[in-house]
């Protein structure tokens, strides 16, 4: 179970958080684990939001709830790396992704899809050259409207996707979400099929170096003599 709650409108914000481990071969990946992790110690929290300044750059994902007439409305974002740069310990930097929210709202319940897609620096975990990595994705938000919350958002201990709102909250900010679904769309293995670039972005001294190793792998026999030389011996007894 996923918990994602946080006092609205306060700087610090619980986060899942995730750890990736690769463990590389002969230039081969053979194994990847992926941790999603809550990090719940007082003051320790990673993610969290860092301290708003006069030009924040999340104010603007500030959805006014307030006045918000019935049915369906677009908000379309752009975001780059000062998005990025206002939470602590985040994955991403340099980035250019166009982000299109649509929220549906209706009596007691706002249906909120995310459609995201873009690029993101990082390297190649293939031949380590710096890429521009395509990100993409879409993700469904559901807030229910309800008294018993007060002023704040907290999250369904049984849905990750699920929030509930007080029906008085004046606005409500779609950043720590964003945040999320971005963070989680970055695949395991940075690669992506970049022969269409021009030009390529590959490393080819790294390229050919991974190719020859493959190469000596495949030479390698597929049998150890040692036991080869055990078998012998137990079919002559």
């Amino acid at each position: 179970m996923i918990v994602r709650s946080f006092p609205y409108l306060k700087n610090e914000i619980h986060w899942r958080i995730s750890v990736d481990i690769f463990l590389f071969f002969k230039g081969k990946t053979y194994l990847c684990i992926r941790f999603l992790l809550n990090d719940a110690g007082p003051g320790k929290r990673a993610g969290t939001v860092k301290k708003p300044t006069d030009m924040d750059p999340l104010i603007n994902f500030s959805i006014p709830l307030r006045g918000l007439h019935e049915g369906i409305h677009q908000f379309d974002f752009q975001i780059d790396r000062a998005f990025f740069d206002a939470f602590e310990n985040a994955p991403i930097g340099e980035s250019q992704i166009q982000l299109n929210v649509e929220l549906n709202k209706r009596p007691g319940l706002l249906t909120i899809l995310f459609d995201f897609e873009g690029t993101v620096d990082t390297e190649c975990d293939r031949c380590l050259a710096p890429i521009s990595l395509p990100i993409g994705g879409e993700q469904q938000l559901i807030a229910k409207v309800s008294e018993v919350v007060e002023n704040e958002v907290v999250q369904d201990e049984d849905d990750p996707d699920v929030i509930f709102i007080h029906p008085e909250l004046p606005k409500l900010n779609l950043a720590p979400f964003v945040y999320e679904y971005l963070c989680l769309a970055l695949p395991m293995i940075k690669i992506y099929d970049c022969d269409s670039d021009s030009p390529r972005p590959c490393n080819d001294e790294m390229l050919d170096r991974l190719g020859a190793a493959e190469d000596l792998t495949e030479e390698e026999p597929t049998t150890n003599p040692v036991w080869d030389e055990l078998k012998k011996l137990g079919n002559n007894n």
